[in-house]
């Protein structure tokens, strides 16, 4: 350490000599061995925490001192000689502050500290035999502020309208105020609220407050707070579907999403076949499942860590094959143009689309959805729809329509317009002629042709529906029953009910005579009537009638005296009267009738009557549910009491005590009386005495005395101040017994009961009273002792004294310090050390611009200097007490390197890996010594280095320059192996252009990192990586926790791709039936692997060239693969001409006659185009069946009718056929006609 001293002070020292006392202490001397500087205030700093600096000057032998501090520390200091410096960093949170301090108020902006800082020499003691032991008062001024607290929307758009409040831990700390938004002071922000502060656009700001307080020892202190303001999240939501490929059977959408403000995404659909390639990116690929049509809703959820979430959605609608179908059966009416647009749903539209019927009727718009058809008579008709649909299928529907005449229906309702609720269901039908052409019947009760009356009251409107769209509304009239409707009462006994007053009927039952209920001669209980209506559509019923029992009020009257009991009945004022309940019914209310006090809902009830005088009590009761009441009031009489009055007498002769005498001037003789005092004392006498000691300090005596008379008690609490005991004090109200010479010690005298004072001044003077002010020069250039008795007597009690000194500085002040400092190089520490005269003011100017700094004599003050270049400081210290000095010295200060650098580690911190160190801002002329913790070193600048093995490293970097100053940097790097699982990916060798490229990955993405070696690079696979032919190397990384890696590289030969075109090449129409002959070329030529066709009715699907059977229109595909797995598809639509009537061949003629030719009637069909015949069906021109078969064979070879019945062969004549025919395309057919049997 480098010792600077520069000037030293003198200071009064008093030798204190030594005395053994035993064996094992030793004397102090009579006087003070130490001496502590006048109070001082200290500032917290930006850490929270006050730096208590003083200094403790030892008179005399060195001694041991132990130091308590008012936050629970002890610190011991051991042969202190001379000067000692105490220096301590105490934390100091103004919330919940260190100790017990006294807190600030105006007037002392500080929390105080009046003793807590104890100074105990521990090894020699005072003439009393104990420690000698002193007080440092100090001054802590706090960082006022504990928090900023924010008021207003963080979240949403611009601009933000904020306010923000200082929490302070004390109001009386501050003095001013003001805030800063982003470092820029805020104009007029001068409070402890800053309002309407506009931010107008998102972002992180600072809030800043600075205070400062009322003393000028401490700069101002601040509280800084970050803000983050956000916009409300926002998207745009685009997408991207291939209208042509709404029907394929997988339906992909590419989404490009644009948005604000957003830090989470979350795809959702309602639909089970919509999914998503990444359900939490931004644009993710969305891919249906297009299983049938429909609307998907697709909805994107994002929100921040701010603000509410927002969701936007879309809709995908996908198509099928078409489907067209009814919501009820058609109906029409002959000559009655009529639309089904309201019956008929199509899912989807159609493109295109034509009606026809096979009745000679009228369409208006066949090309529509929606045509309107006239039929032009009555019957059963088809009505046909063809088209197109929006995937480019045709399609074909046939819906039944029945079709009637015009004719309007008949009502008549005439004799059942009026029915009762209880009347029979009403066959609606029987009132209309032409029923058969009702279509529906509505209205309240109507279930189908039939109309309930239950529940119904009133005009009860209806409408019946025709077939042909006629509305014929009509009204029926339902007349309510008789029902009784009086409820059910409640009566007392002995008391009647006019029930015909309640409603209109015949009333019987227990106690009615003449439609009256009457109580007398019934018990308590409830009884049934029965009750007969007499209006139209009658009516009866039955209810209760409940008979009540009459309640008898009854109560008594209790208190806690002898007083009291029945009516009549005395009580004091003011003891509380309990009312408790002695009837078997429950208590509406108790009520005072004089004062209007009242209590209900309970069975008792206490009232407390402050004036004598007479009251009434009333009681009013019930049954529990009950309607019948009692009353009962009972009268007392309140009368007043008596309350005893002391005198009290004290005799205070005695010197340490006192006599207290109590003389009651109210009571009686049958009193009994009890005492109890604060002191802890009880007495059981009526005018007891008390002897106590005499207190010290002012002390209030609490006498409680309880009286009674056996009936009624009373009590009564009084305080009394009790006389001090004698002693002689006085006080020296100059902060820590010090003033200037010449100036003015102000004296109190604090003495209790003393006469006869007596002050003794220095040199022995003295004067019959003690002064209150003394003015004492000291023209020595050391402190001045001046030592004060004051002696005092009392009558009766021994003779007292006390004694005091008070310090005198002298006139001249001496500035004077020392520098410590362990190096001169920036940042340099230095501390200055203050001999200055002791209680003395100094301030500290350190050279550097900055502003001065307080500084109490024998404290310490560091400073730090940072420096770029060597610079030279002036330091000064100013000193003020009594009088002014000034002293000066230079410090050089050294500019010093930096030292700092970064690390370099392009493939993680591993083993084997280089490894760059960068030294951040040192020039290059400067000395570089690195040491790498593994023994290596390096002078290199910018040194490149591989570890061999895995540990923990402490890199250090020292860094000299020019002058000799170093600066030293250092860091622990982990040097580590890859430890992650095994790399686990199976690569195929070979792939196609613009083809699926299929990696194994059993144990997931995760830390993996894909170069496909032609400048595509992803954390993740890429579905179709390679778009043109030729040899790539893909190499896959796995990186650990630690950024350690491992690899595996496989090169891909990715082969051109290929395609196949179908034979025929265009589109085409085919017969039913009729066999279809496909094959396909490549190109260019491959060596195939595998074929698969897809249609219906393939015969052979995984052939070059195969035979289908279209039963309908559709499309045909082949999917092919090559020897390297790519794949080329093409595909062909056909059209079939159905017509099925020219699939089916029935002879008008056949002979059974054993020739072989013709010899039996059945169906020939077209090959590939019947599935089946489900029935054949032959009568006689009488109308009696001669032959039937069901799923019957084809064709008339050995087949069919033989034109016998029951192997006798028929007649010659003609007969009538049905079939009915299931074609391969699923539909069936009903054909008929007639053939001719020839014998």
């Amino acid at each position: 350490m480098n010792l600077i001293f520069l000037r030293s002070l003198a200071i009064l020292v008093i030798v204190v000599c030594q005395q053994a006392v035993g064996q094992s202490q030793t004397f102090c001397g009579g006087e003070n061995s130490f001496l502590l500087p006048p109070a001082r205030t200290f500032c917290v700093n930006n850490n929270d925490s006050a730096r208590i600096s003083f200094n403790l000057i030892n008179e005399g032998d060195p001694g041991d001192y132990t130091i308590s501090f008012p936050n629970g520390t002890d610190t011991t200091y051991v042969g202190v000689d001379g000067s000692l410096q105490i220096i301590h960093d105490m934390e100091f949170i103004c919330s919940n502050p260190p100790g017990d301090p006294i807190r600030p108020s105006r007037g002392e902006e500080f929390y105080a500290y009046r003793g807590e800082l104890i100074i105990t020499r521990t090894d020699c003691v005072d003439d009393d035999l104990k420690p000698q032991v002193g007080t440092y008062p100090f001054n802590i001024i706090p960082n006022p502020i504990s928090d900023i607290t924010i008021n207003g929307r963080v979240c949403g758009e611009p601009p933000y309208n904020l306010s923000f409040d200082a929490k302070l831990c004390n109001d009386d700390l501050v003095k001013e105020y003001q805030w800063y938004l982003n470092g820029r002071l805020l104009p007029n922000a001068t409070g402890k609220t800053l309002r309407d502060v506009i931010l107008p656009t998102a972002g992180e700001y600072i809030v800043r407050l600075e205070t400062t307080t009322f003393s000028d020892k401490c700069e101002s202190f601040a509280f800084e707070r970050p803000v983050i303001v956000v916009g409300e999240p926002t998207i745009e939501l685009n997408y991207t579907v291939d209208s042509s490929a709404l029907c394929s059977p997988v339906v992909t959408v590419t989404t490009d999403t644009r948005y604000d403000d957003v830090t989470s995404f979350m795809w959702s659909s309602s639909s089970p076949d919509v999914s998503f390639s990444d359900v939490a990116a931004p644009s993710p690929v969305i891919t249906v499942l297009n299983s049938q049509s429909g609307t998907r809703t697709i909805t994107l959820t994002v929100e921040n860590e701010y603000c509410n979430s927002v969701s936007e959605s879309f809709d995908i609608t996908t198509y099928s094959e078409q489907r067209l179908r009814t919501t009820q059966a058609l109906r029409a009416c002959s000559g009655v143009p009529i639309t089904f647009c309201d019956r008929l749903v199509y899912e989807p539209a159609p493109v295109t689309i034509l009606w026809t019927t096979d009745d000679p009727a009228r369409i208006e718009g066949a090309n529509t959805a929606c045509p309107e058809v006239t039929f032009t008579q009555g019957g059963t008709y088809e009505l046909t729809a063809t088209g197109t649909n929006i995937c480019g299928d045709r399609f074909t529907e046939t819906f039944p329509v029945t079709v009637r005449d015009d004719a309007p229906l008949q009502l008549d309702f005439s004799s059942v317009d009026t029915l009762c609720p209880g009347s029979e269901p009403l066959n609606l039908f029987h009132y209309i002629q032409g029923s058969e052409n009702v279509s529906k019947i509505t209205g309240p009760g109507v279930i189908g042709n039939f109309f309930n009356p239950a529940h119904l009251s009133g005009t009860v409107s209806l409408a019946v529906s025709d077939s042909c769209g006629s509305l014929y509304p009509f009204e029926i009239f339902v007349l309510s029953e008789g029902v009784y409707a009086g409820g059910d009462p409640h009566v007392c006994m002995g008391d009647s009910i006019d029930l015909y007053a309640l409603q209109e009927g015949t009333y019987s039952g227990p106690g009615v005579s003449d439609n009256v209920f009457s109580s007398v001669g019934l018990e308590a209980g409830t009884y049934t009537i029965d009750f007969v209506s007499t209006n139209l559509c009658g009516g009866e019923g039955s209810f209760d009638i409940t008979v009540e029992p009459i309640p008898v009020a009854s109560f008594d009257m209790i208190s806690d005296g002898c007083l009291g009991g029945d009516a009549g009945a005395k009580f004091p004022v003011n003891e509380p009267i309990s009312l408790v309940n002695r009837s078997d019914a429950e208590v509406l209310c108790y009520s005072v009738l004089e004062t209007g006090d009242k209590l209900c809902g309970s069975n008792e009830a206490v009232f407390t009557l402050p004036v004598a005088g007479m009251y009434t009590f009333q009681q009013v009761v019930a049954f529990a549910g009950g309607l019948c009441t009692d009353t009962l009031r009972q009268k007392i009489e309140v009368i007043p009491v008596f309350k005893p009055h002391y005198a009290i007498q004290i005799d205070s002769t005695d010197c340490d005590s006192i006599l207290i005498s109590f003389l009651n001037g109210g009571g009686t003789d049958l009193n009994t009386y009890s005492w109890t005092f604060s002191s802890g004392d009880t007495l059981q006498l009526e005018n007891p005495t008390l002897r106590l000691l005499r207190p010290y300090s002012a002390e209030v005596l609490t006498a409680t005395v309880t009286a009674t008379d056996g009936c009624i008690t009373v009590r009564d609490t009084f305080p009394i101040n009790l006389p001090r005991r004698f002693q002689v004090s006085f006080g020296i109200l100059n902060d820590n017994n010090t003033i200037c010479s010449g100036d003015t010690a102000f004296l109190v005298n604090n003495s209790v009961g003393a006469f006869n004072l007596l002050a003794t001044l220095n040199g022995g003077r003295q004067i019959d009273s003690l002064p209150t002010s003394l003015i004492i020069e000291n023209h020595s250039e050391e402190v001045l002792k001046y030592p004060i008795r004051l002696d005092g007597t009392n009558p009766s009690c021994p003779a007292e004294y006390a004694v005091d000194t008070l310090l005198i500085a002298p006139v001249n002040t001496q500035a004077a310090f020392t520098l410590h400092y362990d190096d001169s190089c920036s940042p340099a520490q230095v501390e200055l050390i203050n001999h200055s005269t002791p209680g003395s003011v100094n301030r500290i100017i350190w050279g550097d611009g900055s502003t001065f700094q307080g500084i109490r004599a024998f404290d310490t003050a560091s400073y730090t200097y940072a420096v770029e270049r060597d610079t030279n400081f002036t330091i000064s210290l100013s000193s003020q007490l009594c009088g002014s000095d000034t002293f000066s010295t230079n410090f050089m200060v050294r500019a010093s390197p930096d030292a700092s650098f970064n690390i370099a580690a392009p493939d993680g911190d591993c083993v084997d890996e280089e490894i760059i160190f960068n030294p951040v801002a040192a020039a290059r002329g400067n000395s570089m010594a690195w040491r790498f913790g593994d023994g290596k070193t390096s002078m290199h600048h910018r040194p490149h280095h591989t570890y061999d093995t895995t540990g923990t490293y402490r890199v250090r970097l020292e860094v000299t320059n020019s002058n000799g100053c170093r600066a030293v940097d250092s860091t622990e790097l982990v040097i580590g192996n890859y430890t992650g699982p095994a790399l686990a990916v199976s690569i195929p060798p070979a792939v196609c252009e613009d083809a699926p490229l299929n990696l194994d990955l059993p144990n997931g993405v995760d830390n993996l990192f894909f170069d496909y070696g032609n400048d595509s690079r992803s954390g993740k696979p890429i579905d179709r990586p390679y778009q043109e032919e030729g040899e790539y190397e893909l190499t896959v990384t796995k990186t650990d926790k630690n950024g350690c890696s491992i690899d595996t590289t496989r090169t891909i030969k990715v082969h051109p791709r290929f395609s196949v075109e179908i034979i025929p090449d265009e589109d085409l129409t085919v017969e039913f039936g009729t066999p279809l002959e496909l094959s396909f070329r490549a190109m260019p030529a491959r060596r195939l692997d595998s074929i698969r066709w897809y249609g219906d009715s393939v015969v052979s699907p995984y052939t070059r060239a195969t035979t289908v059977f279209p039963s309908g229109d559709g499309v045909y595909e082949v999917m092919v693969t090559d020897e390297y797995g790519c794949l080329a598809t093409d595909s062909i639509r056909v059209a079939v001409s159905k017509e099925y009537e020219r699939r089916v061949y029935v002879p008008n003629i056949f002979s059974p006659n054993g020739d072989g030719r013709n010899e039996t009637f059945g169906i020939d069909v077209k090959p590939n185009t019947v599935r089946a015949i489900r029935y054949l069906r032959i009568i006689n021109r009488w109308g009696t069946m001669v032959y039937e078969c069901q799923n019957c064979p084809a064709g008339n070879s050995g087949n069919g009718w033989d034109g016998t019945v029951g192997g006798k062969p028929m007649q010659s004549a003609i007969y009538l056929w049905a079939a009915e025919i299931e074609f391969a395309d699923g539909v069936s057919k009903v054909f008929s006609g007639d053939v001719t049997l020839i014998r």
